[in-house]
């Protein structure tokens, strides 16, 4: 065994030695027995959000169709209805960094569900032009603050080999969402109050990511970066496992990585 193998292998241990030794929430003893298939699900529920941004393009074009006469829009409004959710985005992106320093990948994606799942819900139910409008801007602001975790988050999570093919699943899943946004409005063409159920059916998707994510674990990355090392390395054990070199060898280059990052900040 090489030098750095066994200097790998005793940092390992301290590690596992501290784990033992500290009280682990519900939350963060969740496991699915192979990691790999934990990962999946973390990246499946976390992808999620990709979705949930292609639904609203889709919902929101056939909505428009039926929503005029019971909300009395005009051309104008209509066309501020449109805009409210990108320029909610822009703000949602403006608070992006401080949000994810202060909470967290897994917390700030909480958030955006949050938003969004509010954001749906007063459109659903809306009676007013101002409750539209607010419903709008509000779920813009989930969108624009979940589009920039998300990634972050999965590539903080995977594997450094799949990391460009599953970060790249958010993609798939906004054109997806955009499709499931045309059957749904497809479905519901015929039904009384039709444009509320629309907009109301992101609801069930936005609330399965939102319970889904409850349940996943923050970013082992985020919380090296906290100087919470015992509780990276027990997700770490969770979601990539330590059985593998590669895994464990990895860990240590993310750890390392984020000490030199630190380190270059104290120097500024």
């Amino acid at each position: 065994m090489t030098f750095q193998m066994k200097s790998l292998m005793m940092k390992l241990g301290r590690l596992e030695l501290q784990l033992k030794e500290t009280k682990v929430s519900f939350f963060n003893s969740i496991t699915l027995g192979n990691p790999k298939v934990f990962t999946w699900v973390l990246v499946a529920f976390a992808s999620m959000g990709g979705l949930l941004s292609g639904l609203d393009q889709s919902l929101i074009s056939g909505a428009n169709l039926y929503m005029l006469a019971d909300l009395h829009l005009d051309s104008g409004q209509v066309s501020l209805v449109d805009s409210l959710m990108p320029l909610g985005a822009v703000l949602g992106a403006l608070i992006l960094s401080p949000t994810n320093e202060a909470l967290g990948r897994k917390l700030s994606i909480i958030v955006a569900c949050l938003l969004y799942t509010l954001g749906a819900g007063l459109e659903a139910g809306a009676h007013s032009v101002g409750m539209m409008y607010a419903g709008r801007f509000i779920l813009g602001m989930g969108l624009g603050l979940e589009g920039g975790t998300v990634p972050v988050y999965v590539a903080e999570c995977v594997a450094k080999k799949f990391r460009g093919n599953l970060v790249s699943l958010y993609q798939f899943n906004i054109a997806l969402g955009e499709v499931f946004g045309y059957v749904v409005a497809a479905i519901f063409v015929n039904v009384s109050g039709t444009w509320r159920w629309m907009l109301g059916s992101s609801l069930l998707f936005s609330t399965v990511l939102l319970v889904g994510m409850i349940f996943m674990p923050e970013s082992p990355r985020y919380l090296m970066h906290k100087g919470r090392e015992v509780e990276s390395y027990s997700v770490w054990k969770r979601i990539r496992g330590v059985s593998d070199i590669d895994a464990r060898r990895e860990f240590i280059v993310m750890r390392h990585l984020v000490e030199q990052e630190q380190e270059e900040k104290k120097r500024r």
